[in-house]
């Protein structure tokens, strides 16, 4: 009796795969790097429809903020800092981008958008400390990270370039 209800049972689970629909297969595309150093890229996050991605590649200037939108375009980083920035969000249009770069002052967040294609350093809780940005909100105008405070490191939002809230 056991060797039949097993049978049975494979045989209905058999049938069930045969019928099944064939799920579509995967796919990717590959987004490259910035030319000028190794080969290397990471991305962190995508517009609401997937055309636009941000993250961070090796350039010839040291590891810098991308966004990808069919090409990969550096971002550039802040002034006066070492060369090291790294998007890691993007508006639902992909037109803002937030992420962390370098200034005088050491780690700092940053916003770029495609108007300006500059990057505008956000503010610290305290002066001179540092800032970190990692998402903004779909509309672009809201970006949440981290910041330097009295009481150690705190998360944050920004609206626009204004002080952290």
């Amino acid at each position: 009796m056991l060797n039949r209800q097993h049978f049975e049972r494979t045989l209905v689970a058999l049938a069930a795969l045969a019928l099944a629909t064939p799920a579509s297969a995967a796919s990717f595309t590959p987004l490259g790097d910035l030319a000028g150093d190794d080969f290397y890229s990471t991305g962190y996050a995508l517009s609401a429809d997937g055309a636009v991605a941000v993250g961070e590649s090796h350039s010839a200037n040291g590891t810098e903020a991308f966004r990808w939108n069919g090409a990969m375009t550096g971002l550039g980083d802040l002034p006066l800092g070492i060369f090291d920035s790294s998007a890691r969000g993007t508006s639902g249009d992909g037109t803002v981008v937030v992420g962390i770069g370098n200034s005088a002052a050491g780690v700092t967040a940053f916003t770029w958008n495609t108007t300006t294609t500059t990057m505008t350093p956000l503010s610290s809780l305290v002066a001179g400390g540092t800032s970190a940005a990692y998402a903004v909100s779909g509309n672009g105008l809201t970006a949440v990270g981290s910041s330097a405070s009295t009481l150690g490191t705190q998360a944050v939002s920004w609206l626009g370039t204004a002080a952290p809230v």
